[in-house]
């Protein structure tokens, strides 16, 4: 990989007290500009570099053929072996280290310029990993992580269709590039279709705990049920089901149930009037927060101070 080079405080204690230099990789770097955005790479036995930290302008799926090594993003580490698969997003700082009998297959692309047909493909796990949303990162230590590990003979079959799609991008028969993107779908649906169940289950935990921690950071900020769901990757309908599931509450009612449990700790506590804790608490005034509170308790905000003054 290519050219800029830049020095990352994070990764040095990795190092050894050794100065790395990052390398940033380019999908242009490896294709013609007018060929679609697809590359193919084939790293040999124990040929890959070892503590060679570079990011990239693409998506990369790696698939381990053969031996272990030792994954890095930053500060994580996490052990691979043959059959596991790598999805790198762009910009994530990584590289392998301890390799032993260490071969990969790299499937890279850039995920903004390939005319794939989205449809309601959010609503499959593991594909905001294949196509992340816009201006959304994914953590170190997600990114660090096989997201599948697949047995011998499936390994195989991935390989083969690595190979396959490699041939159909060097060939100049017409309508190549409409069958190249159907293949690719193809691959992509193999990687989606072998997520295990527990797997999936995890992940959406893992991601609806991520919106409940972007809930209770945005408490008294206006924001959709889109925006909730895009920072889970998830489709409005698959995210309001995990939701539901997970926490026993639409996304509306659990917000709403936070904001109410928020005024309640201000009445108590402050002698605020009734009109500024109903936009402290995100609501747009006071009669709309009267109105939810009663909604919810059965009295009035003010007769709960009064109530409570009376003690």
């Amino acid at each position: 990989m290519p050219n800029q080079s830049i020095l990352l405080p994070k990764v040095q204690d990795l190092a050894k007290e050794k100065l790395f230099m990052l390398r940033h990789g380019r999908i242009l770097d490896y294709i013609n500009t007018n060929k679609l955005q697809i590359y193919l790479e084939h790293v040999p036995l124990n040929r890959h570099p070892e503590y060679d930290w570079h990011d990239h302008d693409f998506i990369e799926v790696a698939l381990v053929l053969n031996g272990s090594a030792l994954h890095h993003v930053n500060n994580e580490i996490v052990p691979i072996k043959a059959g596991d698969v790598l999805m790198i997003n762009k910009g994530i700082f990584h590289c392998y280290s301890k390799i032993c009998e260490f071969e990969l297959m790299n499937l890279t692309y850039d995920s903004d310029s390939l005319p794939i047909p989205v449809l309601d493909a959010y609503d499959l796990p593991l594909f905001f990993r294949l196509f992340p949303v816009r201006n959304h990162s994914i953590s170190d230590s997600i990114s660090v992580s096989p997201v599948l590990s697949l047995p011998t003979e499936e390994v195989q079959i991935l390989y083969g269709m690595f190979k396959k799609l490699a041939n159909l991008l060097e060939s100049k028969e017409n309508g190549i590039k409409f069958k190249t993107i159907a293949f690719l779908m193809e691959i992509f649906i193999f990687l989606l279709s072998r997520t295990p169940p527990q797997k999936i289950k995890a992940n959406a935990n893992s991601a609806i705990g991520s919106a409940l921690q972007f809930i209770n950071q945005n408490l008294y900020h206006d924001f959709s049920l889109s925006k909730l769901a895009s920072c889970c990757y998830m489709s409005e309908r698959t995210f309001f089901r995990y939701f539901k599931n997970y926490t026993g509450f639409t996304p509306y009612s659990y917000l709403l149930n936070r904001r109410l449990q928020s005024s309640i700790s201000l009445l108590k506590e402050t002698n605020k009037s009734i009109g500024e804790i109903a936009l402290q608490c995100g609501f747009c005034d006071s009669n709309h927060f009267t109105k939810k509170f009663t909604n919810a308790f059965q009295i009035s905000p003010f007769q709960y101070r009064k109530k409570l003054n009376l003690k």
